[in-house]
């Protein structure tokens, strides 16, 4: 069985059971990104000012040209922070490894 993660717009928020675990918003999803150290801790601070201030969307949208159309890093990180996040919550249902449909 293949696992599928479609990143959306947080429609499903606070649906788990367990509130515990849920993954931030968009508004706060970039801090933690930023956190791990990677990709989105090395945008110009002026992108960052715009996901911080004008919202995840806008900064990606930025982002996206700064970038010259190429986000498949900054979405294999954003990929990696789920994963992460899903490591911790007890057991996984599809197997050990999760495979990723990033458009």
């Amino acid at each position: 069985m293949v696992s599928v993660v479609l990143l959306g717009a947080g429609a499903s928020y606070g649906s788990e059971e367990s509130c515990q675990n849920t993954p931030p918003l968009g508004d706060k999803l970039f801090e933690r990104l930023v956190e791990q150290g990677g990709i989105a801790a090395q945008i110009p601070d002026e992108i960052k000012t715009l996901f911080r201030e004008k919202g995840f969307e806008t900064g990606m949208a930025e982002y996206y040209i700064h970038s010259e159309y190429n986000i498949m890093r900054f979405q294999r990180e954003l990929a990696h922070y789920q994963d992460l996040r899903k490591n911790d919550l007890e057991g996984r249902e599809f197997g050990e490894k999760p495979v990723y449909l990033l458009t």
